[in-house]
């Protein structure tokens, strides 16, 4: 173990330390689930962490090109989920190019795009839809409901689930729902997942 008080000494900043073997350690745990794990960058794109995860996942969770630029210079080949809103038709582009497949769908616009790009490339992708349902209740000081730059209203699920299936290209391979954050009341959480 090093000497921390020797190593900081005559620091004058904030610094992150990061136990690289304990992190290791809890990644084999979670990696011998029976669920498949895919680590989302934005929580830490350090690329030593990175590394140390890519043995005990199965793949990234993305939010822009840069993190898709990170990924891929770890790794040609390991699964990539591309998520995150106002996905330009560039970087729609961009994430083919890299190899990436699997698509958090934000817009029926994003949607559309991706069915014509998927034609053009004679590619087959994996699509998620991001559900903004019409109302939560909720005391959280984020809500997510309705039509906000983050996920499809709820208006629009028939019409994205209708385009997928009438899609050679496209396959739906799940819902992402992301209801509120800071919310401290449960039954408010409980009622909007039985919504959903």
């Amino acid at each position: 173990m090093p000497n921390w008080n020797e190593l900081l000494q005559g620091k004058d900043e904030g610094l992150y330390i990061y136990d690289l073997t304990a992190l290791k350690e809890r990644a084999k745990v979670l990696s011998d689930s029976r669920h498949r794990i895919f680590y989302a960058v934005k929580s830490n794109s350090d690329l030593r962490v990175l590394k140390t995860l890519m043995p005990f996942v199965d793949g990234f969770e993305v939010a822009s090109r840069g993190e898709i630029e990170k990924i891929r210079m770890m790794s040609r080949d390991i699964p990539i989920i591309f998520g995150g809103p106002v996905k330009t038709q560039e970087d729609l582009k961009y994430a083919l190019e890299k190899g990436v497949t699997s698509f958090n769908v934000e817009s029926l616009f994003e949607l559309d795009e991706l069915q014509t790009l998927s034609v053009e490339k004679d590619c087959h992708l994996s699509i998620q839809l991001r559900i903004n349902l019409a109302d939560i209740e909720s005391d959280a000081t984020l809500k997510m409901a309705g039509v906000t730059q983050f996920g499809l209203p709820e208006e629009d699920f028939i019409q994205a689930v209708e385009l997928i299936q009438s899609s050679n290209h496209m396959q739906l391979s799940g819902f992402h729902f992301h209801a509120m954050s800071n919310n401290m009341n449960v039954s408010h959480h409980v009622s909007y997942v039985e919504a959903a």
